[in-house]
């Protein structure tokens, strides 16, 4: 009698355990496939965003190219030339040229068809340049986070803050974290938010900005993303 209870019970117990993992497994594959369909919907949903902004290739992704090469191409010959004073002129006019053609488009009402990456990286590379034209000193932006949490609950600030000279150089750095007993703080500073056109600061965000915006040209132009995105 014993044996037989013994038997039932262990049987329940498998059927029970067995249920659950039966249960857990169906869980399991039906959020695996919800993700998937999200993913699919996502790609589907960039792939008629970005299809509708193919239509405007001629109108603006094709100006806005020439622009940015004539850009660059000055930019080119000013590092080419051995005089710093007669290499620094060219390239302002070049940075007015480009600003003016890029403003030209926005009056045209261009920006309701840029991708947001696009937009946003322009207006950031813009804001850049018209502050680097004349700018005799670096200047770097510095975001400083605080965090504090107690019991469930937490408070959360960032402030920015503008390095200047010196400061930009030796207060240079990645994003940091530190957290202690619920206290967390945050800090970086590598944006350049202006520079002289002849330092290496300039040039470093320069390149990285204009790869930036070729490759998310390329991606409206050429029908999707290029293999590989230019390092940030």
């Amino acid at each position: 009698m014993e044996s037989t209870v013994i038997t039932a019970l262990i049987a329940a117990t498998a059927a029970i355990i067995g249920g659950a993992i039966a249960g857990i497994a169906s869980y399991i594959n039906t959020r695996h496939k919800i993700r998937e369909l999200d993913v699919a919907a996502s790609q589907k949903l960039r792939e008629n965003y970005l299809q509708n902004a193919r239509e405007y290739t001629k109108a603006i992704y094709v100006p806005l190219t020439l622009a940015l090469s004539k850009l660059c191409d000055a930019y080119s010959v000013s590092h080419r030339t051995p005089s710093a004073s007669e290499a620094i002129e060219p390239l302002r006019q070049a940075i007015d040229q480009f600003r003016s053609e890029i403003q030209q488009l926005r009056d045209r009402g261009a920006e309701a068809f840029l991708t947001n990456e696009l937009e946003d990286k322009l207006r950031s590379f813009q804001e850049f340049l018209g502050a680097s034209r004349d700018s005799t000193t670096l200047i770097r932006k510095a975001e400083i986070g605080f965090r504090v949490g107690l019991g469930g609950m937490a408070w959360a600030e960032t402030t920015t803050v503008a390095l200047i000279g010196r400061s930009a150089t030796w207060w240079r750095s990645p994003r940091m974290s530190l957290s202690v007993l619920g206290v967390g703080f945050t800090y970086e500073a590598t944006v350049v938010q202006s520079a002289p056109l002849e330092s290496i600061e300039f040039s470093t965000r320069f390149t990285a900005d204009t790869g930036e915006i070729r490759y998310l040209i390329k991606e409206v132009t050429l029908g999707g993303k290029p293999k590989e995105s230019p390092a940030k």
